[in-house]
């Protein structure tokens, strides 16, 4: 949303917006590239082929992406306009290989329930999928959860009534659902703490957030200032698991100019990045701080026609993507960075079908993964297409400043997954893997370390499937993560 073992996703249309509206966004055509400032050739995207995603004739639209590893997850509304089809509502599809190949698409919920696409967040093996229903008298929002990276999903259950969710993220076992209450007229926060399987309300007031970003035990979130207007773009954090809330600072420059669609991330040193559109226009502010202070703002897109964003950041990259309509024609377009948006790669053309629309991503270590809706003989489907960003040589590391074990990736896994972890001095290191009875089954570190950042590879092919920890354990340290084997 992040880093993204941390997953997040965010609402691509306020809760007012009706299908006829989606509608309109998908007329398209071609508009003409711009000129733009380039921070060299090592900072393009490498891309592979586009694959087609959905397979019906039916208009499938706003897509989601949630990734945790090797593990994409995808996800998407299909809208049956002949009458005749049968995948319809809530439509989803996974990838164990990292984007290679994905699942025949699979309904989590059909349109006869369903009353608005949904929102998808993951984190290590579980997935979380959250949207408006109609189940029997109930009416709001309702969720389903996988706790096997989306190859078996819980029945839909209803979550908290009269809602429409706004953004749904997730870290370690701790899921986070920002809505708007149709009743009530507010926003809220609910949280579970046990993967999905409860759920409490944190706070029924809160600021109409439009991202929301775990990050160690703060929450970052961007949205509109609250007032009459609510032209400008506001950060929060909060450091009581959603329950309270700073007060906002404003990021936009405070004018007539309406600034919309907020969005954010975050890499793994801290850094946060805000995207939004300011009049047509994508303009972005950073913090080097984890939010304490804001470099002034840098414009990403030169022209003027740019709609709905998305953004995404990790180690030095930062990439953003829009969807745009110059002089009524439409697309997508992005920008990357490898430089932490110091500076970026002119602007590419992910698809040239001028229909293409609703584009959002997210970035893991050096793979980028975009998905968009776009027109497929007169149809409306979903792709997706997988990127390799290239590593900045000049970007020095440095050693870490603080002890950390890292998320594996990937995770779920069937052959060899990685597990990093960072050492600030000099000191003795094991680290070892458990079963779920505590026996340590492999100890793959077992000596002294000097300052750095590291990685150990585990091969779980002599494992049975199941659920295993992984603990570093220094003099001054020790933190236990968990990982999957799912073959």
């Amino acid at each position: 949303m992040l880093i993204r073992s941390i997953a997040k996703v965010r609402t691509i249309l306020p809760y007012h917006c009706s299908f006829s509206i989606v509608l309109l966004l998908l007329i398209a055509f071609d508009c003409p590239s711009e000129r733009s400032f380039a921070q060299g050739s090592t900072c393009d995207v490498v891309w592979d082929s586009t694959i087609q995603i959905s397979q019906d004739s039916v208009l499938s639209i706003i897509p989601q992406i949630a990734v945790t590893g090797d593990t994409v997850h995808l996800l998407w509304f299909g809208f049956d306009t002949l009458g005749t089809i049968t995948n319809d509502g809530i439509l989803y599809s996974r990838s164990f290989n990292g984007g290679q190949s994905f699942s025949q698409q699979k309904v989590l919920s059909s349109a006869d329930t369903v009353v608005n696409p949904g929102l998808i967040a993951a984190q290590q093996g579980y997935v979380y999928v959250v949207f408006s229903a109609v189940i029997d008298t109930f009416y709001g929002t309702a969720v389903t959860v996988s706790s096997d990276a989306g190859v078996n999903w819980t029945e839909v259950t209803p979550l908290r009534p009269n809602a429409f969710p706004r953004v749904i993220v997730a870290q370690d076992s701790n899921v986070y659902l920002h809505y708007y209450d149709q009743v009530t007229r507010s926003y809220g926060l609910v949280r579970s703490s046990d993967y999905g399987m409860t759920w409490s309300s944190n706070t029924t007031n809160t600021p109409p957030f439009t991202d929301v970003l775990p990050a160690s035990d703060t929450l970052h979130a961007v949205g509109p200032v609250e007032g009459s207007f609510r032209k400008e773009v506001a950060y929060y954090f909060s450091t009581s698991f959603g329950r309270t809330w700073s007060f906002p600072e404003v990021l936009s420059q405070e004018d007539l100019a309406a600034s919309l669609y907020p969005q954010l991330a975050a890499d793994r040193r801290g850094k946060l990045y805000v995207a939004w559109n300011d009049t047509g226009s994508i303009v972005m502010r950073r913090s080097r701080n984890n939010g304490r202070s804001w470099i002034p703002e840098i414009k990403i897109s030169q022209e003027n026609k740019a709609l709905f964003l998305d953004l995404a950041a990790d180690n030095e990259f930062v990439t953003v993507v829009w969807e745009s309509t110059l002089g009524g024609a439409a697309g997508i377009r992005l920008r990357s960075s490898n430089d932490f948006a110091a500076s970026f790669c002119p602007i590419a053309l992910p698809t040239t079908n001028t229909t293409a629309t609703g584009p959002t991503l997210t970035i893991v270590n050096t793979q980028l993964h975009l998905v968009w809706s776009e027109e497929v003989n007169g149809h409306f489907e979903i792709l997706y297409r997988r990127g390799t960003l290239i590593e900045n040589p000049d970007i020095i590391e440095r050693p870490p400043k603080a002890f950390a074990l890292k998320q594996n990736y990937p995770n779920p896994f069937n052959g060899i997954t990685r597990i990093r972890y960072d050492i600030p001095e000099t000191t003795y290191v094991q680290l070892t893997i458990y079963n779920i009875l505590g026996q340590a089954v492999s100890r793959l570190v077992n000596e002294v370390k000097l300052p750095g950042r590291y990685e150990a590879l585990f091969s779980g092919s002599n494992f049975p499937t199941g659920v295993y920890f992984y603990q570093v354990r220094t003099t001054q340290f020790i933190e236990t993560r968990k990982l999957v084997i799912l073959r």
